[in-house]
């Protein structure tokens, strides 16, 4: 059972130890994969720190920072052919899975891959079908937001009950509110950015304008308000959400949580959903639900139930 948080600037690959995620490492040791894709000199395929250290020398070379491309029409001539980010895509997950099959005992069963929340449907398709053309046979998609509170809960399994968790990254600002009542989780709502300013982050009174708005609806849309919330998680650039730490705490009560490694809750919370979702003695019960606005394009809802080891999972949004 595997997790995938596919990034702009780097991804991860977790797998299920028994009950335990773990985030696998490449062979040079590193953790993170750098999600860039290059040719050598010789016409063939370079993937991670061999890539961005090929593009160091020659930017014409490939390309970083495609995945803020998936799922559009948008190419890229290099090593003498056109490359669209979803084949980019596939050549990183094909490289993830090496890695997973010289670590991971089997790699029958589920691969869960985390996506930002606000990912329209031609961008989700996109990235299935790249898992699918990759070598991973039942792909899955989860929220990243659905799966760093995964991450957190399973290493961090103090009491909580209404949570908010920003997700930054370089493509995108997600924000969403989960009711953790026990071994259940709910989405109750889910807002965001599709594209900001990382300048931003200079400033931190305007970043917190900018993301102040989002936050609110998201509050507003789950029907809670701040003095609600038991807890705030930060996950994906949590190095520029730091800078937030005053105006989170003024406004919600909350600094910012991350007492798990922010970096690898995705990928662990993916894994744990993997190993939930591919589990043969759980049958999963979909139910359509009300309209959901997870994706610019908007999308109809879903409620999933699954149970794991440690949560029962419900959730509304589009997998």
């Amino acid at each position: 059972m595997l997790g995938i948080d596919l990034g702009l600037d780097y991804s991860l690959i977790a797998a299920c130890f028994g009950a335990e995620p773990r985030v696998l490492e490449d062979r040079a040791g590193d953790r993170k994969i750098p999600s860039v894709i290059a040719v050598d000199e010789g016409g063939g395929v370079l993937v991670g720190r061999d890539a961005e250290q090929r593009l160091a020398r020659d930017a014409e070379v490939g390309w970083a920072g495609f995945y803020a491309e998936i799922g559009k029409e948008t190419q890229r001539e290099f090593g003498g052919r056109s490359w669209t980010a979803e084949q980019c895509t596939q050549q990183l997950l094909e490289a993830m899975r090496v890695i997973a099959e010289q670590q991971a005992d089997s790699l029958d069963g589920t691969t869960a891959l985390a996506v930002p929340a606000y990912f329209n449907d031609s961008q989700r398709w996109a990235v299935m079908q790249a898992a699918r053309k990759a070598g991973f046979e039942n792909p899955r998609l989860v929220n990243q937001p659905t799966a760093a509170t995964l991450g957190y809960c399973y290493e961090d399994p103090r009491s909580r009950e209404l949570v908010l968790v920003l997700d930054l990254r370089e493509d995108g600002f997600d924000v969403t509110v989960i009711n953790v009542r026990g071994i259940e989780l709910e989405i109750l709502s889910s807002d965001g950015l599709l594209e900001w300013e990382p300048s931003l982050a200079a400033d931190p009174e305007r970043f917190w304008q900018s993301v102040q708005p989002p936050i609110n609806r998201a509050l507003k849309e789950a029907g809670v308000s701040a003095e609600q919330l038991d807890d705030v998680l930060l996950t994906g650039d949590t190095d520029k959400l730091r800078l937030l730490s005053g105006h989170l705490q003024n406004e919600l009560g909350h600094a910012g949580n991350t007492h798990v490694t922010p970096d690898e809750a995705v990928a662990r919370g993916a894994a744990i959903f993997a190993k939930a979702y591919g589990d043969k003695s759980i049958t999963p019960a979909v139910f359509t639900g009300e309209e959901v606005s997870l994706s610019s394009s908007g999308c109809f809802g879903a409620v999933l139930f699954l149970l794991t080891s440690a949560y029962v999972l419900v959730t509304r949004g589009l997998w």
